[in-house]
């Protein structure tokens, strides 16, 4: 499975993206909204985006939509939000995600979400 990590933080998609490697994605990364666009287009299709929702010039709510619009948009979007505040969960699912994560993520909330979504790979 493919995904896409989206946040202005460097160090951000450095731990998102060590934790969805560790749980079997190969990880692209992106800085901004005109990275990811350009990524989904050169590289898509993704089972996945994780979306940060303050990003810089397009907002990442505005950018999930956009990524939902896509054809070959990911197969699901989560969105990182700074805490479980109503307006900012009520903003991501009109925009099209189908969930979101807290930040800071922590590696057990992540899977928790991935698994709730099916994207999540057991071993034995």
């Amino acid at each position: 499975m493919r995904a896409l990590v989206v946040d202005d933080s460097r160090a951000i998609r450095m731990i998102l993206s060590r934790i969805l490697s560790d749980a079997g994605f190969v990880v692209l990364e992106a800085g901004d909204p005109d990275e990811a666009r350009a990524l989904v287009a050169e590289q898509g299709p993704f089972d996945l985006a994780l979306v940060d929702w303050d990003l810089p010039g397009l907002d990442g709510f505005a950018l999930a939509a956009q990524l939902r619009a896509e054809p070959d948009g990911p197969g699901c979007i989560l969105m990182t939000l700074p805490e479980d505040r109503d307006d900012l969960v009520e903003a991501a699912l009109g925009a099209g995600v189908d969930g979101h994560v807290t930040k800071p993520c922590l590696r057990a909330g992540l899977e928790h979400t991935l698994g709730r979504h099916g994207l999540l790979r057991r071993t034995a």
